[in-house]
């Protein structure tokens, strides 16, 4: 009898455990701002960029800041006309000339 309460002791603690931790432990969330699209676009303009990093900012919705989720789709609009190389994230003259005009949007928008 005594090993029956042992074992659901334990296991109640167990499962408290794994259930604390897991409350603990949040879901990580990433959250765009200006200088990280900045720091993207200048990767790409310079042919630095990795795929991952034009990735992330293809997949991750921009909610909290309206101007910088225009700014992303408009990159996506770029990406899916003037992409040349995906694997190496090179696009045509046209596109970075256009990804220049948007850096230069997104410094008018981060003046006071």
């Amino acid at each position: 009898m005594s090993t029956i309460l042992l074992t659901i002791g334990l296991t109640v603690v167990v499962v408290a455990t794994v259930l604390a931790i897991l409350l603990w432990v949040r879901t990580p969330y990433y959250r765009f701002d200006a200088s990280q699209l900045r720091r993207i676009l200048n990767l790409v303009l310079d042919d630095q960029a990795q795929v991952q990093d034009w990735a992330l900012l293809m997949a991750v919705p921009i909610r909290h800041d309206p101007a910088l989720r225009q700014l992303r789709q408009r990159c996506r609009e770029i990406a899916a006309t003037e992409l040349v190389d995906s694997e190496r994230i090179q696009f045509t003259a046209a596109g970075r000339q256009r990804l220049q005009a948007l850096l230069c949007e997104l410094d008018t928008l981060e003046e006071p």
